[in-house]
């Protein structure tokens, strides 16, 4: 069996951590946004409303995500520390909440 030894963070400057996975959320979001301002025209979109979208995919794909692990998949350790809910930055993200997240935020 093979077992990745690959270091979740890419880099530390002034202290501060830069994290492959959130990395990879940046990059995606802003591949998003650039797709979408790209073919606005075709999409029937003014600039204000690309903005507008990015803005609210990015905020439904992070709560959606978030709000999937702690209700479906961690919910026992999360009802017994609510505190932790909000600490997104301490890990748990599910994936198929990053997709209801941004299905929620279109609709």
């Amino acid at each position: 069996m093979f077992t990745h030894a690959i270091d979740p963070i890419i880099a530390t400057v002034g202290g501060v951590h830069l994290w492959w996975y959130g990395t990879g959320f940046t990059l995606g979001f802003w591949q998003m946004h650039r797709y979408v301002r790209t073919h606005r025209r075709s999409l029937g979109l003014s600039p204000r409303q690309v903005y507008t979208l990015s803005l609210c995919l990015v905020v439904g794909v992070l709560a959606g995500g978030r709000l999937v692990e702690v209700l479906f998949d961690e919910w026992a350790f999360y009802r017994v520390h609510p505190s932790f809910v909000p600490r997104y930055w301490l890990g748990g993200m599910a994936t198929h909440g990053l997709l209801i997240g941004a299905a929620s935020a279109t609709a």
